[in-house]
């Protein structure tokens, strides 16, 4: 029988909870929990193609090496022309 090999914690080390993201290396993005779960909220989709969250029993984590770059880059994208 084979065993599996063990996942090396460099694996997870980039993912992080998002209230904890928000609270530490977000806060510019995000000055308040509310802002992050009304964004969140409404852009979960296109964060979680771009690899930038993940929802394990109902918790979000971000990938922190990209949920900046995703995140300014939905609000190009959603940004009305003047």
């Amino acid at each position: 029988m084979q065993s599996k090999p063990m996942q090396s914690q460099s694996d997870f080390d980039d993912w992080e909870l998002a209230s904890t993201w928000r609270a530490t290396r977000g806060s510019h993005l995000f000055p308040n929990a509310n802002a992050w779960n009304w964004f969140y909220r409404r852009h979960r989709d296109p964060l979680c193609a771009a690899g930038a969250v993940m929802k394990i029993r109902n918790r979000a984590y971000v990938n922190t090496s990209c949920i900046e770059p995703a995140v300014l880059e939905i609000l190009r994208q959603t940004q009305s022309p003047i």
